[in-house]
């Protein structure tokens, strides 16, 4: 037996290391992530002038201020969806055909971490198994506390509080009323957070999917 320890950091060494196959380029690139976010905290800077503007007596640079904000998630956000959009596109237009070809590359790819993961005592992936089940449950839990799933709603919840800036960004006062500004910044916050926390759970599911595969074809010892 193999004396190499286990780890989900070489689990997921490896699992980067497969080629996409026919949908990869639905992966959101390093840089969009980076855009996601900044167009995240352009958002929340827009959205505070709107609470400032109770808590002390009103100026100019909270307008200004708006205003930066609005348009960083305007510039942030755009490269990201436009992407999307393309990416999308080019999904639908393959089709079921698309689909297949992704099922038969993604059996082949993973089939191929099966002589990795028979290197290590049953006991091991079992217990690895069960440790990444409970994880995913702690973390699904705590998202519904939290957020409720907010991001299952897609891009609405960020679309509501944009809304609510674009009112900001318009208004000479920035008169926006405080029921519509502090859900609006609740919204954003736990929007990202929630879609972050989403991505990781997706992950243990891979996880989950790998590590049960390899006990289903190994017998009891």
């Amino acid at each position: 037996m193999d004396t190499e320890r286990f780890s989900f950091s070489e689990l997921e060494s490896r699992i980067d290391a497969m080629p996409d196959g026919p949908v990869g380029m639905l992966n959101r690139p390093r840089w969009q992530y980076w855009l996601d976010v900044g167009g995240g905290l352009g958002m929340i800077v827009g959205l505070l002038p709107g609470l400032f503007v109770h808590l002390m007596t009103p100026q100019m640079w909270m307008l200004t201020m708006a205003r930066v904000g609005l348009w960083m998630s305007i510039v942030f956000f755009l490269p990201g969806f436009l992407r999307s959009v393309w990416t999308l596109a080019l999904l639908i237009r393959q089709g079921k055909r698309g689909d297949a070809a992704q099922l038969d590359h993604d059996f082949v790819a993973f089939s191929g971490l099966q002589p990795w993961l028979a290197k290590f005592p049953r006991q091991t992936v079992e217990q690895h198994f069960r440790f990444v089940q409970v994880a995913q449950n702690r973390v699904a839990a705590k998202l519904s506390l939290f957020g409720g799933g907010l991001e299952r709603f897609g891009i609405l919840p960020l679309l509501i509080a944009a809304a609510v800036q674009i009112k900001a960004f318009t208004s000479e006062g920035l008169d926006i009323p405080l029921w519509q500004t502090l859900p609006a910044l609740f919204i954003v916050i736990t929007y990202l957070i929630g879609l972050n926390g989403a991505f990781m759970r997706l992950r243990m599911q891979l996880y989950e999917a790998v590590l049960g595969e390899a006990l289903e074809r190994r017998p009891a010892e």
